[in-house]
């Protein structure tokens, strides 16, 4: 192989020999790039919450006087029954855990900090970032 590119090269054409090699490369197609939301809601005042079916996110901020603040928490779709179990105390999962999740979150307007809390009370691994 390195024969033949150099070769190609003393003869002045490598480069057209590596855009042809480049466009034998399929790109990804954009659309399987981006995963589909399941559910989009406002879980309180300051937090909305994307469920997706690889994870969940819910991002929140606070503008005041003192400054700005942002966050970001997120969860793996693996970890949504055990979330589900210990913010609900139930043993049972619904059909769909995503979908039990939503509406644990927008009935009780639950925080990220109490999230935060849950997830660190039951060693439920979790995302968290902010930004000021």
């Amino acid at each position: 192989m390195k024969r033949l590119f150099f070769n190609r090269f003393r003869k002045g054409n490598a480069e057209e020999h590596i855009e042809e090699k480049q466009q034998d490369i399929p790109e990804p197609e954009a659309e399987a790039l981006v995963e589909e939301k399941l559910h989009e809601f406002k879980v309180n005042d300051s937090e909305n919450c994307r469920i997706f079916q690889s994870k969940l996110i819910i991002d929140g901020a606070s503008y005041s006087d003192m400054g700005d603040y942002e966050w970001f928490f997120t969860l793996a779709r693996e970890n949504f029954p055990a979330l589900y179990k210990a913010l609900t105390g139930e043993t049972e999962l619904p059909d769909d855990v995503a979908d039990g999740l939503k509406q644990y979150l927008q009935e009780n307007g639950t925080t990220v900090t109490q999230l935060k809390e849950v997830c660190e009370a039951n060693d439920i691994e979790f995302g968290f970032t902010n930004y000021m």
